[in-house]
Order: C-alpha cells, then sequence, then structure tokens
C-alpha cells in the first residue's frame, strides 16, 4: 500500500506540475516542467506533440522506479549488495543526477557505470565467465569518454558497454532471479537508448525535436530499478522462488 501511495504521490506531482506550467506559462515552463531544466529558446508550437508523448514516457519511467523496491530479504552477498545499491544510482543518474554541473556529475556518472558493468561481471548473473573482457572493455571505453580522449585505439572498446549490456540480459534471462517483464522491459528500453539518440543525427533534426529524443534514454531507469529490486542471493535463486516485486 505505501509503494502505491507513493508512486501515486510522485507520478501524479509529476503530471500536476506538467498540466499547471502548461496552462500558466505555454510550452517553455511545460517543457521545463516536464524535462527538468529551461529550453535553449522558446519551442515552437508544433513541440507540442512531442512534449506531451514524452511526458508519458517519463511518468510510466517514473512509476517503474517507484515501483521497484527490494525484496525484505537482505543479500548474504557483499558484491551483491553494491550492485544493488549501484543499480539503483545508476537509475538516479538518468532521471535526476544528470543535472549537476558538468566535472561533478561526469566523475559520478563514470563511476557508477563502471562500477556497474565491473559488478554485473562478477556477481553471477550466467555472464561472469565471458562477460569479465568486455566489462573491462567497457570500463575503457568510459573513461576515455569523460576524459574526452575518445579516438584511435579506443574507439575499438567503443562497443564493449553495449555488448556488455546484451550479455547482462541474457544472463538474467538464463539466471532465473529475474521476472520476465524486468527482462523483456531491458530489452525494450535498450534498443530504445540505442536508437533514439542516433535519430537525430542520422535525420539532422532541430535541437528541440533532437533533444526529446536524447532524453527518451531516461526509460531505461525503469530496467535498473526492477533489476535492484529483484536481485536476489544466487543460492536462494537455485532453491527458492525469487520473492519479486510485483510491478501494476
Amino acid at each position: 500500500m505505501l509503494r502505491r501511495r507513493l508512486r501515486l504521490w510522485v507520478v501524479g506531482l509529476f503530471l500536476l506540475s506538467a498540466l499547471v506550467a502548461a496552462a500558466t506559462g505555454g510550452i517553455g515552463a511545460a517543457w521545463t516542467a516536464v524535462l527538468w531544466w529551461p529550453p535553449e529558446e522558446a519551442p515552437a508550437a508544433r513541440m507540442w506533440v512531442g512534449l506531451v508523448v514524452f511526458t508519458w514516457i517519463k511518468a510510466w519511467t517514473l512509476w517503474q522506479v517507484f515501483s521497484a523496491f527490494p525484496a525484505v530479504r537482505r543479500l548474504a552477498d557483499r558484491q551483491a549488495v553494491w550492485l544493488r545499491r549501484v543499480l539503483y544510482l545508476a537509475a538516479a543518474d538518468l532521471l535526476v543526477l544528470w543535472l549537476l554541473p558538468d566535472i561533478p556529475h561526469t566523475v559520478l556518472s563514470t563511476l557508477v557505470w563502471v562500477s556497474l558493468f565491473l559488478l554485473f561481471a562478477r556477481v553471477p548473473v550466467g555472464i561472469s565467465s565471458y562477460g569479465l573482457p568486455f566489462a573491462y572493455g567497457a570500463v575503457v571505453a568510459l573513461a576515455a569518454e569523460s576524459a574526452g580522449q575518445f579516438e584511435g585505439f579506443v574507439l575499438i572498446f567503443a562497443v564493449c558497454p553495449l555488448i556488455c549490456q546484451i550479455l547482462i540480459l541474457l544472463g538474467q534471462k538464463r539466471d532465473g532471479r529475474w521476472s520476465a517483464e524486468t527482462v523483456s522491459i531491458g530489452w525494450k528500453t535498450f534498443w530504445v537508448s540505442l536508437a533514439l539518440p542516433l535519430m537525430p543525427v542520422v535525420l539532422d533534426m532541430d535541437w528541440p525535436l533532437a533533444t526529446l529524443l536524447t532524453q527518451c534514454a531516461v526509460v531505461q531507469a525503469a530496467w535498473l530499478a526492477r533489476s535492484a529490486a529483484e536481485l536476489t542471493d544466487v543460492d536462494r535463486a537455485d532453491t527458492d522462488t525469487p520473492t519479486l516485486v510485483k510491478v501494476d
């Protein structure tokens, strides 16, 4: 009941703030209320459709995130404990931490995602035997990107984060601790977060639409939060039915 009330309050306040901003301040105010930062310039009226669609996407993401709370049982494996924490931090990074100043956010985001890949490769989820090299490659790619040196031989490692995430999703499906719905959301949000940021470059879109499409990557926070909530110890996963958080 408490979880349901919390997500109703969070999503309700988000939608209410967007509605009030749209009614009182027009599309610029609505943009700020939905994306949580002001536009570079007043978006054209035609952006209302895209803004409404993105509002629905972000509301769904918030509903999923605030539905995903850890199971009551505690984790015995310390690495699994840290994996759960980092998963929630990664979800927070996609939702709000990117609002931090550039340098603090770059440092924090790099640490979070590097830790996520390394922990997923070390915590048994069906990928540890062959996922570690790709995790190390992802570390190199993320470190190089944050340092602005994403060129030369480093480009070889650029695909490692994508491969690592694919291996994680395949491992989750085989592992048994994660629900089929969470794995399905993981695949859908993976393709969305991969395809949408590329569309502005390929189609040469103007900044308002390009920004909205790029921001759609926030949907991946739903998979991250649900993955954290459904994480249980591997020995319990082999013998018991995992205690999963039901998400309406």
